[in-house]
Order: structure tokens, then sequence, then C-alpha cells
């Protein structure tokens, strides 16, 4: 593909405010936030000069890619501790994302309604007003691919399900629409 990809070790504030890693992101065209701790990596980049930095390159055409926490951050506002509510059952904990996507978004939602149907209600019934009118749920091995912020392509194996204003729609792989 032609591609020469290179880490950028930003694992605390510090880190994303370090110039070493602003030069290195300066360098990239495709941003991508992996998967973790939903609440820890939002506070890792909130209010830094990487943030203010990845938001100027999105807004000037650079590729912004998240995956499980990584793609939670990107939305309105995000479960904080996913992990402790899905794993040990914790009260959820609800904070604003970067809002770069008007939606609030649910990684992993087929294992979810799978294997936790009844806790995912409690959390939704948790969630502030705007999340319970608007979020996405995008199954595993299935990508949300957000073109000009409104075009949308589903790419991948599964569905994804989108609740607008209290009305559920789904898509399956293939399908491109406007959102």
């Amino acid at each position: 593909m032609g591609t020469n990809p290179i880490g950028i070790n930003i694992v605390s504030r510090k880190d994303a405010n370090k110039s070493t890693s602003l030069d290195k992101l300066k360098t990239v065209s495709i941003i991508y936030f992996s998967g973790g701790h939903p609440g820890y990596l939002f506070k890792t980049f909130q209010d830094t000069y990487s943030w203010e930095l990845i938001e100027s390159l999105y807004k000037n055409g650079r590729i912004l890619v998240g995956s499980s926490a990584g793609a939670m951050i990107l939305g309105s506002y995000l479960l904080a501790n996913a992990q402790e509510v899905f794993d040990k059952g914790e009260k959820p904990k609800w904070g604003k994302g970067f809002n770069l996507f008007p939606y609030s978004i649910f990684p992993h939602f087929d294992w979810v309604q799978k294997n936790k149907p009844e806790l995912f209600k409690k959390v939704l019934d948790s969630a502030p007003k705007a999340v319970k009118e608007r979020w996405i749920g995008i199954d595993e091995d299935t990508s949300f691919v957000v073109f000009d912020g409104k075009n949308v392509k589903l790419l991948g194996k599964e569905t994804v399900y989108i609740c607008k204003k209290g009305k559920m729609s789904k898509y399956v792989t293939g399908e491109e629409f406007i959102i």
C-alpha cells in the first residue's frame, strides 16, 4: 500500500503536550485511536496541544480513525467507564466526548446485545437525554466510515444501528447513506 506507519507514544497528558509528539503528528495522513479505556483516553487528550493539532488536521482533510474506545471519544458523549460497567457491573459514568460526530458511539454492539442486553438497557436509561436521542451501535468487525461529515458507507461483516430521536434504523455492510 506504500504506507509507512509510525507509532506515537502518547499515554499521558504530558506526552500529549510534548513537542516531539506534535512534530510527529504533523507528518501523518491518518490518525488512529485504538481501544482501551474511553475515560482515560479522553482525559489524556482533552485540552492538550495534541488534540488541538489533531482537530485542526482532521478539519483540514486528514483521516481520523477510532476503534472501540478510540471511536467512543469522537462522539458527543461517552460511557467513560465502559469496561467497568460491562465487566464488573459498576454504575455508568457519562462524560462529554470530542463531539466530532454528533452521536454517542457504542462499539461491540452485537456482543453487548447477545451477552448483556439488559445491562445495555440500564446503561442507556442512565444516560443524558442527548445520548438517548442520538446514538450509534457498531457491531464488531464493522466499519462506519463518514465522508464530508454526513455521507456514510459501511464496511466489514456486520451491521450498524442508529437511534435518532428514539427511532431505530438498521444498516448492513455495503450500504451507503446520509446521516
